[in-house]
């Protein structure tokens, strides 16, 4: 019996790709987008593994109000090439909103404490310190922690602790059009 893998993707600028598997919650393989962007990391991902063995969770993310236009641009941008690398090779995310994941992973919320620095506790506390701090720094990758947290969210999901999200489409709303 082969075992499955979830990866995890954290969409933003300093992102990146966590591969899981759902029977130890243990990181197998971890890639940044800091050489080559999102299609780097990707690119390496798939000369890893076999992209349709693995189910996929991404950060459901957006524009915030603090962004001015040219770096909500880039991040949508960047965002859209993940959905788009993912969609040519038929494999299509579930966007886990970022409080959803949190919680489910037991990072308390704080409002006077930022997210990053919860997180980073978190995966210290689970041992992943040194694993996800790059060579020459002193804090764990930002992107890698985020990243592993969505995938053992995504991990929980496919063994059946939690529920999924409600991935299904939208309709769209009629509205009545008067002449």
């Amino acid at each position: 019996m082969t075992s499955k893998l979830v990866i995890g993707i954290d969409p933003g600028r300093t992102g990146a790709a966590v591969v899981v598997s759902v029977e130890t919650l243990r990181p197998l393989k971890w890639f940044t987008f800091d050489v080559g962007g999102p299609w780097g990391c990707l690119d390496k991902l798939t000369a890893v593994y076999n992209i349709h063995e693995l189910t996929v969770f991404i950060e459901k993310v957006g524009a915030s109000p603090q962004m001015g236009v040219v770096s909500a641009f880039s991040f949508g941008k960047s965002f859209g090439e993940i959905l788009g690398y993912l969609a040519a090779y038929e494999v299509f995310p579930t966007q886990v909103a970022p409080q959803t994941w949190q919680t489910v992973v037991d990072i308390p919320a704080k409002l006077d404490e930022p997210a990053k620095e919860r997180t980073r506790r978190w995966v210290e506390s689970r041992g992943y310190r040194a694993m996800f701090t790059p060579p020459a720094c002193r804090v764990p990758h930002s992107g890698l922690m985020d990243a592993y947290g969505i995938a053992v969210y995504g991990a929980k999901v496919l063994a059946g602790e939690i529920e999924p999200p409600n991935t299904e489409a939208k309709k769209p709303r009629r509205r009545a059009i008067s002449f």
